[in-house]
């Protein structure tokens, strides 16, 4: 019920919306003392106290909105006395978890943590088809993939003495095929690597995702997440933001305490997710609406156009960030300029890139209105210079005009 209620509330605040996003915790996940700890994983069904339907009906929800749903799994992962461990303990190896979580998850439960040993080929086989099912079932469009384990201690620990490597070996062959089956049998599925925040981002694994969480790091650290998205637009460029300020309130916190033009400018990403409670009257919706609305117009043309990084990568709240993406095929994109909240220059003089100096381009800031008209060859001379107020950002799309 309440999964529906909040897909009524976003519409009924006239925010379209691309996809339903339901994390951790769906499945039956009760401690020895009958508490819901996500970390309870090994019994892969939607709960049937809290969703005697299954997530179909979230789903088809969702798809009357015109939005996809993505649910997390973790099927590695296996706790004592939950399905996987029940029925099927020979496939099963035990583990810890990475150290940077290991207490955390204790403090949940007191249960053991095994691996289900995806170089098994049945047990390989069994969970590809079980979670097929579940895709098929429930309407499932993006599969969402954690995983917070120290499975190396297992290999290392269980390889013999002239075999070393070979426990790994047959563990990433079975990780990939099961996605390759997954994808295979499943048209259209996204797979989202979350790998605990960013920890399987390598090749193979981007062959076959997008890393939507790319870390679990300084969310609503502007310059933190600043200099990850210069690295990130240039090798991954298909990638998850969310709005969180933590400089509002000095405060880690979950959800957005107002609606923040800042934030979104330093969220600007291919995908973005407004980190807002959506139960709450109190915020500026006419600002969350104009500020989707610069982000879908430049969400196409950061995952189409060529990137330029118009300043150094760094960390300091003392500086600027600007940064161009280009589309040179139709003569458009845009040059974005952030000043960070303790930068001491009201304005930036950039060069920006792309421009053909034999042509004029009409340039739009979609927050003020303002509009210029310049040649590529003015912008190529004279550079061109943003402006605007401490903790602020600037964004202007061009088009050219002529001689196309």
């Amino acid at each position: 019920q309440n999964q529906v209620a909040g897909l009524d509330a976003w519409a009924r605040r006239g925010i379209d919306f691309d996809l339903w996003w339901i994390d951790a915790g769906w499945y039956p996940c009760y401690t020895e003392r009958q508490q819901r700890r996500y970390v309870m994983w090994g019994t892969w069904k939607p709960d049937p106290e809290r969703f005697p339907n299954g997530l179909r009906p979230v789903a088809q929800r969702a798809s009357g909105y015109g939005a996809d749903l993505l649910v997390w799994f973790t099927p590695e992962g296996v706790r004592a006395g939950t399905q996987i461990h029940q029925e099927h303990p020979e496939w099963l190896r035990p583990i810890r978890h990475a150290e940077f979580v290991a207490k955390w998850v204790a403090s949940q439960t007191s249960r053991e943590d095994y691996i289900l040993d995806l170089g098994n080929p049945e047990a390989r086989q069994w969970i590809t088809d079980h979670i097929c099912k579940l895709i098929r079932d429930n309407g499932i469009t993006v599969y969402r993939q954690d995983g917070g384990f120290d499975v190396a201690s297992w290999w290392r620990a269980n390889d013999p003495a002239d075999r070393q490597g070979i426990n790994e070996n047959r563990y990433v062959q079975g990780y990939l095929q099961f996605w390759d089956d997954l994808l295979a049998r499943n048209p259209g599925l996204w797979i989202d690597c979350c790998g605990s925040g960013g920890r399987r981002n390598d090749l193979e694994s981007m062959r076959r995702s997008v890393p939507l969480h790319y870390t679990d790091f300084g969310y609503g650290d502007h310059p933190v997440k600043l200099s990850f998205q210069h690295v990130l637009f240039e090798w991954l460029p298909y990638f998850k933001e969310g709005s969180q300020s933590w400089d509002v309130t000095g405060r880690q916190e979950r959800f957005d305490r107002r609606v923040d033009s800042f934030s979104y400018h330093c969220a600007l990403s291919p995908m973005l997710m407004p980190c807002i409670d959506i139960r709450r009257d109190d915020y500026d919706y006419d600002l969350l609406r104009k500020m989707l609305g610069i982000w879908r117009q430049a969400a196409e043309i950061i995952l189409n156009g060529d990137y330029y990084p118009l300043t150094p990568n760094h960390r300091s709240p003392q500086e600027w960030v600007a940064r161009q993406f280009d589309c040179p095929a139709d003569g458009r994109g845009f040059i974005q300029g952030i000043r960070l909240p303790a930068c001491p220059d009201d304005t930036i003089a950039i060069r920006p890139r792309g421009f053909r100096s034999d042509v004029t381009y009409r340039l739009v800031n979609p927050e003020t209105h303002d509009t210029r008209e310049l040649t590529g060859a003015d912008i190529q001379r004279d550079g061109f210079t943003l402006a605007c107020p401490k903790r602020e950002g600037a964004i202007w799309f061009y088009r050219a005009k002529t001689g196309r």
